[in-house]
């Protein structure tokens, strides 16, 4: 029998039965973010947070990383 994934949270590690997930996404001119919390019955116990920049650091558009045009 496989083991359940376990997450490492303010509350210790908790098993992901035990958590609720909502995600949402963000998605601006310069960026796209994705917001990702778990919670523990009401509480908040991780919050992850990923960010993907649209614009370089001088303001240029960020290319496509294939390499295709």
């Amino acid at each position: 029998m496989p083991e359940e994934t376990l997450f490492w949270t303010a509350a210790g590690h908790l098993p992901a039965s035990a958590l609720r997930v909502e995600c949402r996404w963000a998605d601006a001119p310069d960026y796209t973010r994705l917001d990702i919390e778990y919670f523990h019955g009401d509480r908040l116990v991780k919050n992850d947070v990923h960010v993907m920049a649209k614009r370089g650091l001088f303001g240029e558009a960020v290319g496509d990383l294939t390499g295709s045009k």
